[in-house]
């Protein structure tokens, strides 16, 4: 964070002090683990531990400060802000640091998708700009602020991304990050069962919007039935996609190659020609906004073209991994229907030189009343898009073989396994090569099938 005394952050969280207030904090952090010279340490309790426990440690390892919402019973070796709320706190702190920095923010959500194009956004902005960027699943009430504190003198711009499980929560957000420009990925289906609509889901996702003025910028998916219906009345609106008419930003054509995407863009009469290294048509629309805040932001088609070339994308989202005579698509980190059948097709569309395709899916949670119905259109789907084998897993995921089973999919090419070192075992042994994809819900953890199988190559099991 921008360098800050004591005295102007018990001033700013409206907390009382222990001892001197004359050291300047440049750093906030709640893991007494990662504590460096000159940084605050916030003691959180949360459900497994309490951040008091590490006060004195945070000193050892040079913090200057710590806050806390009760002060311990012994002497510490430096000044205590004392506060009635610590994750409040911070989120007042966040709030002054962005504002003290005079920073650009840029705040992406969405039901799917909100992570690649945070990251690629990212990318395109660090060409011409000094860019802090939420980083692993930091997009909460606690995450994000985290995210904001980690900008100092030398930021040009956050990127910031905005998760919610309910209505309300990315207004608060929002009310801390100000964004200057925001984008919307898609109205989706995940969080369902807690919003209970996609009319809701809408609702909560333009919450982004709430401080919006003549002067902030609104990106979305022009395509999307719930999004294209955005009007630009209050702040400019861009629209994006590969569909509807008056799009700003149009893509004409595109083709997934062994290398990725290649797309031709038409944006204020003329054709840009953009690569990306991930496949799939969704990835056609992550790659539209990151290219639209590019241009926003005065990049050039060739700016924009290098940032999307410095993309290093969050673990377990179509990452491409080799293991032994098999090659996986690892996209476990979560799932809902759209980007389900968006990794169908990713898997279903992938060119290399192995001839089976393999779909091993896990649940998807949090779909509600109609949960049974979303697994069995995914079976559906399997069973039409040329998909060699379905391995299942999960209670729910026997939805998936009931569904592609009456579309016509054969039952000798389905299994549903009862843990994942089976469907490792499973695939070596039946399977002599084939290209798989890892797909499912956050709690359902698909990636820990790799560690059964070999990077090098593996005997039979």
């Amino acid at each position: 964070m921008k360098k800050t005394s004591i005295e102007q952050i018990v001033e700013v969280v409206h907390g009382t002090t222990t001892g001197s207030t004359e050291q300047r904090i440049s750093g906030v952090t709640v893991d007494s683990r990662t504590v460096r010279p000159g940084d605050l340490f916030v003691a959180l309790k949360g459900e497994k531990t309490d951040g008091h426990q590490y006060i004195d440690k945070a000193f050892e390892k040079g913090a200057a400060a710590c806050m806390v919402e009760r002060l311990p019973n012994k002497r510490t070796a430096g000044p205590l802000i004392v506060v009635e709320n610590g994750l409040k706190a911070i989120q007042q702190l966040a709030r002054y640091n962005r504002e003290a920095l005079a920073c650009k923010v840029l705040a992406v959500t969405g039901s799917s998708g909100k992570t690649t194009t945070k990251d690629l956004i990212a990318g395109v902005l660090s060409v011409k700009h000094r860019v802090v960027h939420t980083t692993g699943n930091q997009n909460n009430e606690l995450g994000l602020p985290l995210t904001l504190l980690r900008g100092d003198e030398e930021t040009d711009v956050f990127v910031v991304e905005m998760g919610m499980r309910g209505l309300g929560q990315i207004k608060e957000l929002a009310d801390i990050a100000r964004p200057d420009l925001a984008v919307i990925t898609n109205i989706g289906t995940a969080h369902l069962e807690l919003l209970h609509s996609r009319e809701n889901i809408f609702k909560a996702k333009t919450e982004i919007f709430s401080y919006f003025t003549k002067d902030q910028v609104g990106i979305v998916n022009g395509d999307d039935d719930y999004l294209k219906n955005i009007r630009a009345t209050n702040f400019p609106v861009y629209k994006v996609g590969i569909k509807e008419e008056g799009l700003d930003l149009r893509c004409i054509a595109h083709q997934n190659t062994v290398n990725g995407l290649r797309m031709e863009i038409e944006h204020a009469g003329e054709i840009q020609k953009y690569r990306f290294l991930l496949p799939g048509v969704h990835n056609v629309y992550n790659s539209l906004s990151a290219i639209m805040a590019g241009l926003v932001f005065d990049l050039t088609p060739e700016q924009i073209q290098q940032g999307m070339n410095r993309y290093q994308g969050s673990e377990n989202r179509m990452e491409i991994q080799e293991r032994a005579s098999f090659t996986v698509i690892n996209d476990a980190y979560n799932a809902n229907v759209q980007s389900m059948e968006s990794a169908i097709d990713v898997l279903k569309n992938f060119h290399n030189k192995k001839q089976t395709k393999i779909a091993v899916l896990g649940d998807m949670l949090e779909l509600g009343d109609e949960q049974i119905k979303y697994h069995q259109e995914i079976g559906k789907k399997i069973a039409r898009s040329g998909i060699d084998f379905l391995i299942a897993y999960g209670e729910l995921a026997s939805h998936y073989i009931e569904g592609a089973k009456q579309n016509g999919f054969a039952a000798q090419k389905c299994h549903h396994a009862e843990n994942k070192k089976e469907i490792a075992a499973f695939i070596q042994n039946n399977f002599e090569e084939a290209t798989i994809l890892l797909k499912g819900s956050r709690a359902m953890a698909l990636e820990e099938i790799l560690q059964w199988m070999s990077k090098k190559g593996s005997e039979k099991q």
